[in-house]
């Protein structure tokens, strides 16, 4: 998982990385705790 407050985070996909752009008083939070929260949606399974 990858974090970063420019443009070009998502770009991390590429490389099969999970990564998401956040702002700038996230990124302070990151940097001071460690953590960050993310809601994960739930799972439903898709039958083709």
């Amino acid at each position: 998982m990858v974090v970063g407050a420019d443009s070009h985070t998502c770009t991390y996909g590429a490389l099969g990385v999970f990564a998401t752009g956040i702002g700038s008083t996230e990124m302070t939070s990151v940097f001071i705790t460690g953590r960050l929260w993310f809601k994960v949606p739930k799972v439903i399974k898709v039958v083709a």
